[in-house]
């Protein structure tokens, strides 16, 4: 019998970043592993990763930042047009571009507006 083991790689501008933490590549494979996951709760994206950690809110706050600001994860908040409401998009980079900003909010027609420094 044949058994389906799976797994996710890292790639190798991660791995070889020496700027960033253990912390933040272990968390950039638990991300990669759940996009990968046809069964993750895209609806509550961040609190499902957090569900999945030993660490607490802080510290796992703090290695998103990371990853966030060194380029190779990016956020966006959409509206939802008239509504008052939002959701929130990520996306996961093989490799840190600094030219997409981390945070970005989309509004309307996925006009972009000033993110004001915000860094969620």
């Amino acid at each position: 019998m044949i058994e389906n083991h799976s797994f996710c790689s890292m790639p190798d501008s991660l791995a070889d970043d020496i700027t960033l933490s253990l912390k933040a590549k272990g968390l950039y494979l638990l991300i990669k592993s759940c996009i990968e996951d046809a069964k993750f709760d895209f609806d509550h994206y961040k609190p499902a990763l957090m569900a999945k950690c030993k660490e607490g809110s802080d510290a796992f706050d703090s290695t998103w930042k990371e990853l966030k600001k060194a380029g190779y994860l990016k956020q966006r908040r959409i509206s939802h047009g008239d509504s008052k409401g939002f959701h929130y998009e990520y996306e996961l980079l093989d490799i840190a571009d600094d030219s997409i900003p981390s945070f970005e909010t989309l509004k309307g027609k996925g006009k972009s507006v000033p993110s004001r420094g915000r860094t969620e």
